[in-house]
C-alpha cells in the first residue's frame, strides 16, 4: 500500500465504504506512516467541523417558486423563435468553450511574432548612399583617396616618402617608409607615426561606394605632397 493510493481512498476509508481487506491494509499503512496519519486526522477534524455547523432549512415557498420558474421556461420554449434563440445560446456557449483555452496562447504567439518582426525590420532596411537615384553615366566611376586634415605640428625631421593603405572609412591600416635604414630609420619612423596619428583621409570611392586604396605621402620640412 502506497501513500498515493491511501490519499485516493481516504474519503472512502473514513466513510467505511471500502471492503474489509482493503480497510485493514489502509489502517496498517496509516498507523505506520506519519504523513498519512496527519492527513487522516485533518480530514476527520474537517468533517467534525462541518457536522457541527447549524443546518439551514430551505424557505417554505421554495417549491412554489421552482414550479413557477419551470412553468415560465416551458412557456418560453413554446413561443415562436425559441428554437432559434436556444440554438444561438448553445452555439455561443460552445464557441466560448472552444476559444477560451486557446485565447491566451494565441495572444502570446501574436505578441511574440510582433516583437520578432519589430526586431528584424531594421535588418531589412535598405541603406542608400544617395538621397536620389542618379544614372550611372552621371557618376564619377571612381575617386582617389585624399588628405582631409593634417597633424597640428610640422614635420621637421627631413625628407621621406611613405606608402599608406587606407580602408573604406578613411583609416590607415598599414604604412611603409621608402628608403632609409638603421638608427636613422627608427627615428624617422617614430616621427612619421606621430604625424600620422593626427592625419585623416577621405576614402577612395567606386561608383559612390567607399573602397580601400593606396596613397603615397612625401614628407618634407616645408610641406606634405599627396599622390593617389
Amino acid at each position: 500500500m502506497t501513500c498515493w493510493r491511501v490519499e485516493r481512498r481516504l474519503s472512502a476509508y473514513l466513510e467505511n465504504a471500502v471492503a474489509e481487506t482493503e480497510r485493514q491494509q489502509l489502517r496498517t499503512h496509516v498507523v505506520s506512516c506519519s504523513g498519512c496519519t496527519a492527513k487522516v486526522q485533518s480530514q476527520r477534524q474537517m468533517r467534525s467541523t462541518l457536522r457541527s455547523l447549524p443546518r439551514l432549512a430551505p424557505p417554505s415557498d421554495l417549491a412554489t417558486r421552482l414550479r413557477v420558474d419551470a412553468s415560465k421556461e416551458r412557456h418560453t420554449d413554446r413561443t415562436p423563435g425559441s428554437r432559434l434563440r436556444r440554438w444561438r445560446v448553445n452555439a455561443k456557449l460552445t464557441l466560448d468553450n472552444l476559444m477560451k483555452p486557446i485565447a491566451l496562447p494565441a495572444a502570446g504567439g501574436l505578441c511574440s511574432a510582433l516583437l520578432l518582426f519589430g526586431t528584424l525590420v531594421p535588418a531589412f532596411t535598405l541603406n542608400r548612399t544617395m538621397a536620389e537615384d542618379v544614372p550611372l553615366c552621371d557618376l564619377n566611376p571612381s575617386t582617389s583617396a585624399a588628405l582631409r586634415t593634417l597633424a597640428p605640428f610640422g614635420f621637421s625631421y627631413g625628407d621621406a616618402e611613405v606608402d599608406l593603405k587606407i580602408d573604406g572609412h578613411g583609416r590607415i591600416v598599414n604604412f611603409s617608409i621608402l628608403g632609409g635604414a638603421g638608427h636613422e630609420q627608427d627615428a624617422l619612423r617614430r616621427s612619421i607615426e606621430n604625424s600620422l596619428l593626427f592625419t585623416t583621409f577621405t576614402p577612395a570611392t567606386a561608383y559612390g561606394v567607399p573602397v580601400p586604396a593606396s596613397i603615397r605621402l612625401s614628407f618634407t620640412s616645408s610641406r606634405i605632397d599627396v599622390k593617389g
